[in-house]
């Protein structure tokens, strides 16, 4: 029995709103996981959109986009060894998170929004992204 978890970050190299682009590094990415049989494989906040899109949060099209793209990265992940956390824009009662979709064997296991955004210097995650804290009084209705 093995007691170890084989853990592997995994940096890709981002397109600013090209999802589809993007979703085809993580594939690239996963694939080279499920050969070295990592059993955890975590990808760059905001992987499938990039970080940097600034008030393109905004547009329906990179949202729907995005929701996209983790759809195809689920399937892929029907054939593959391991679990793959992607940050991804995620909305939510009509509010917008910045999250980590937990994915495996063909399902989204679960999503986890950001708790704490920065908002100085060059970060303005408040202005485009709602904390988790937002989310304390939901209770699945």
């Amino acid at each position: 029995m093995n007691d170890f978890v084989r853990v592997a970050s995994a940096v890709i190299k981002t397109t600013v709103a090209d999802t589809k682009k993007n979703v085809e590094e993580h594939i690239k990415m996963m694939e080279m996981a499920d050969k070295e049989k990592v059993d955890i494989t975590v990808f760059p906040e905001l992987s499938v959109t990039g970080y940097t899109c600034q008030d393109l949060f905004f547009q329906q099209e990179l949202l729907e986009s995005a929701e996209k793209g983790v759809r195809e990265i689920t399937e892929k992940s029907k054939k593959l060894y391991g679990t793959y956390i992607v940050g991804c824009p995620v909305q939510f009662n009509g509010q917008l998170y910045n999250c980590g979709v937990v994915i495996s064997k063909g399902e989204i296991l679960g999503i986890v929004p950001k708790t704490f955004l920065p908002n100085y210097n060059e970060f303005y995650e408040k202005r485009w992204f709602s904390s988790s804290t937002d989310l304390k009084n939901y209770h699945g209705k």
